[in-house]
C-alpha cells in the first residue's frame, strides 16, 4: 500500500472510490469538482490517498477551522476494508495535521 497527498487531478478517482465505498456524496454541492478543488487548495496537504498497485482503494480528508483539525469522508473500497487500510490513512492525516499545528482533532 502507497500513501500520497492527493490533488486535483484526483477528483475523478475520489469521486469513483467514494462510490465503491458506497459513500454518499453531493456532486452539485460540496462534493462538486469546484469545491472540492477549492478545499484542496485551501488544505494542500490533508487529501490523503491509499493505492495498491496505482489503484485508489482510500481515501480521507482532513480540514483545519483554525483551532482544530477535523478528519472528514474517510471511505474506503468494500474489498480493502478489515486490512488496515482505514488506521493507515487516519494515522497519516493525524501527522499532516500536527505537522500544521493541531494536537487536538475531532472526527467527524
Amino acid at each position: 500500500m502507497e500513501i500520497k497527498t492527493l490533488t486535483s487531478e484526483d477528483y475523478d478517482i475520489i469521486i469513483d472510490l467514494w462510490k465503491r465505498a458506497e459513500l454518499s456524496y453531493r456532486p452539485n454541492g460540496r462534493d462538486s469538482k469546484d469545491e472540492i478543488c477549492r478545499h484542496m487548495k485551501e488544505n494542500n496537504d490533508l487529501f490523503i490517498g491509499a493505492f495498491e498497485n496505482n489503484i485508489l482503494i482510500g481515501v480521507v480528508v482532513g480540514s483545519d477551522d483554525g483551532r482544530k483539525g477535523w478528519i472528514n469522508r474517510l471511505a474506503v473500497d468494500l474489498k480493502h476494508r478489515k486490512k488496515g487500510v482505514a488506521r493507515v490513512l487516519i494515522n497519516a492525516v493525524e501527522d499532516a495535521l500536527k505537522k500544521i499545528g493541531r494536537n487536538s482533532m475531532q472526527l467527524v
